[in-house]
């Protein structure tokens, strides 16, 4: 199974469009597609729900151990959908850089992170034999969720707004980029401008 995140390090630059599109885009050809929606906005659940996709479960059932995760005793359908809960409890946070982060990244911000990318990678391991593909719109507020998925990819697909867009106040992506890479397996690392979503404009190659 090979693991597409989409992000950002800025809200509204097209993450979950970019998303929807590359899970559509693959189900469309036929291929066994997980889609995760791991935003407050369950945007892309909802679109996706519409066209055909089946909900399986929260996608907190990522990061714990197996037998607790409930979607592993479901038969897998072609098209699944791992989502964020109906609740969207927030707290602050006074651990390292994560105030504001998520309350449903507990087990990564409050916990051992090692041990969180572990249960990832073993959840990942079980979904492998049922998907070809598992698409992940990834939370831009949350960047221990972030550098979960930065480590877990295949590919990495960073949405940034145009160039003469960009404020001067607006996160950088080199800094996260920078923190990352010597974690990462990513084999390609793409950059896409937003509002121009489907075109790539600059690409950026990762190695391990």
């Amino acid at each position: 199974m090979k693991l597409i995140s989409v992000m950002a390090v800025e809200g509204g630059v097209g993450v979950t469009t970019r998303a929807m599109e590359l899970a559509a885009n693959a189900a469309e050809e036929g291929r066994r597609v997980l889609a995760v929606d791991t935003t407050q906005t369950k945007q892309m659940s909802k679109l996706l729900e519409q066209t055909g996709f089946h909900f399986l479960d929260d996608v907190r059932q990522l990061f714990k151990p197996l037998e607790q995760a409930r979607w592993q005793l479901k038969r897998m359908p072609m098209t699944g959908l791992l989502s964020f809960p109906e609740s969207k409890q927030w707290y602050r946070s006074s651990i390292r850089d994560h105030e504001g982060a998520m309350a449903f990244c507990n087990e990564i911000i409050m916990g051992d992170e090692y041990a969180a990318h572990e249960k990832l990678e073993l959840s990942l391991a079980n979904l492998a034999p049922h998907y070809d593909l598992m698409i992940v719109d990834v939370e831009n507020k949350n960047r221990a969720l972030m550098a979960q998925f930065y480590k877990a990819s295949d590919d990495i697909v960073f949405m940034r707004r145009a160039e003469d867009e960009i404020s001067p106040k607006a996160p950088a992506l080199e800094p996260f980029l920078n923190g990352n890479s010597n974690k990462s397996k990513v084999n390609k690392i793409e950059c896409h401008w937003a509002p121009l979503a489907g075109t790539a404009i600059s690409g950026r190659q990762g190695t391990a």
